[in-house]
């Protein structure tokens, strides 16, 4: 395509410049300076990173600030509070569950507070803007708001778990505390990873050997404890 002539395959290429043998002392060197100038670009990458970072953090903090219809919310320790948590259960999208009522028992800062579950005294630490007021400190604790904690239903034991290929997800069939054999539900992994996540993974340890179901389920159970 070019109408060059055919070329000799034995036509010998060299070039005009020699080759020049460097010591080792010197290859060090460059070694040396190819390594810290690859180090400096790296640190300059991860600073702009961090300032676009810190940037985009503080014009969403100035946003939030500007909105009229915020309300600070003030605690104390010894208020009820609602916690919100996220969760897939109902949908495929990310969604805010209030759970509660909790009570506020200690400030770790201005905005971090340890809350207490009113039902089996679990402790977790939550941010300002995940918690909501429910009632105030003077509040007295009845039997009929634990009876209304979050429903009231309390896990008693994990009986058996299948794969729901509707759902695409593990389900486990559940004994609630108080209720008959006959009121058992199939209820969703994820569920009750939230919420009771040592029932879960005892289910798993005690009956990998023996239920192959629970065994396949292992797998979801640390894909979850991952995400936690």
């Amino acid at each position: 395509m070019t109408q060059l002539p055919p070329s000799n395959a034995l036509n010998a290429f060299r070039l005009e410049e020699k080759i020049v043998s460097i010591s080792e002392e010197q290859l060090a060197a460059w070694r040396a300076k190819c390594f810290v100038e690859t180090a400096a670009a790296r640190d300059a990458l991860n600073r702009a990173t961090a300032a676009a970072a810190a940037a985009k953090r503080d014009k969403e903090r100035s946003r939030r600030n500007k909105q009229t219809n915020r309300q600070e919310i003030r605690l104390s320790i010894g208020d009820y509070v609602l916690v919100g948590q996220v969760s897939k259960t109902f949908a495929q999208k990310l969604q805010v569950q209030w759970l509660g009522p909790r009570r506020v028992i200690d400030t770790l800062s201005d905005w971090i507070f340890l809350v207490e579950d009113l039902r089996d005294k679990r402790r977790g630490v939550h941010h300002a803007s995940r918690l909501k007021m429910f009632a105030a400190a003077d509040l007295e604790v009845t039997q009929d708001l634990l009876a209304y904690v979050e429903g009231g239903h309390i896990v008693e034991a994990l009986l058996d778990c299948k794969f729901d290929r509707t759902r695409k997800d593990w389900i486990i069939l559940t004994k609630w505390m108080g209720l008959d054999d006959l009121e058992n539900s199939w209820e969703p992994l994820c569920q009750l990873f939230e919420d009771v996540p040592q029932l879960v993974h005892a289910y798993v340890q005690s009956n990998a050997n023996s239920n192959s179901n629970a065994k396949k389920m292992r797998v979801a159970v640390m894909e979850l404890s991952k995400t936690i």
